[in-house]
């Protein structure tokens, strides 16, 4: 009896096992949860002196609990992986459902380490909250695309109403006089926001095609 138990019992652990939920990615009817918890990447001292700066690309597993199970690398800048790595594993996230019941989910995020001069892109779930003041002063931006395709500019209003304004040619500049505080919207040929940039006193540069996904800004303090 105690060995037919035994063996009863691992059957049922063997039938666990392969009932796991395998993660599913976001997209389509998996819409990507909303960030509870954030850890903002340390920059490097090392990156800062080689003046190393750009966006670093990861894929992570959210658990069924809303924390990251696992991340890697899927765009390496190397003085900055391990910084962005240590931080994405502590972020946190609602919780994703799917027919009902909790799912884990793969999805994309980013982490931008930008050095003086150059704007820090926000995450494009900020877009929501965000609006241009009146009577700012005047200032400049210069949107750089560095992706393969050409990238939509948009402005937003002071009720953080969309204003499409121009489009940005593949491996292309264009220097916009704006205003300090105006919100700038990046978008790709399919109006999907890729990154969210604030006018700042200072003429600045925002690198732009660098993809979509929750992210982090990290700037030398």
């Amino acid at each position: 009896m105690r060995r037919f138990a035994c063996v009863l019992a691992l059957a049922f652990a063997a039938v666990s096992v392969g009932a796991q939920v395998q993660p599913v990615r976001v997209g389509g009817q998996v819409a990507p949860p909303r960030k509870i918890k954030d850890v903002r990447p340390i920059y490097p001292a090392i990156a800062q002196s080689a003046r190393v700066q750009g966006v670093v690309i990861i894929e992570a597993t959210i658990g069924v609990d809303g924390h990251v199970q696992d991340a890697k690398i899927l765009r390496s800048i190397p003085l900055l992986d391990a910084a962005a790595l240590e931080a994405v594993r502590q972020w946190e996230f609602t919780v994703t459902t799917l027919n009902g019941a909790p799912v884990p989910i793969i999805m994309t995020v980013t982490v931008n380490f930008a050095l003086e001069g150059d704007l820090p892109a926000r995450s494009c779930e900020d877009e929501r909250s965000m609006r241009s003041p009146d009577g700012a002063a005047a200032t400049t931006v210069s949107f750089v695309n560095q992706a393969n395709a050409p990238m939509k500019l948009y402005w937003l209003d002071a009720a953080g109403v969309r204003h499409a304004f121009q489009t940005v040619e593949a491996h292309s500049m264009v220097s916009q006089t704006t205003f300090v505080g105006h919100t700038w919207v990046v978008a790709d040929a399919k109006d999907e926001c890729t990154a969210v940039y604030v006018a700042t006193a200072r003429p600045a540069r925002a690198l732009i095609g660098l993809g979509a996904g929750f992210g982090a800004v990290v700037s030398p303090r």
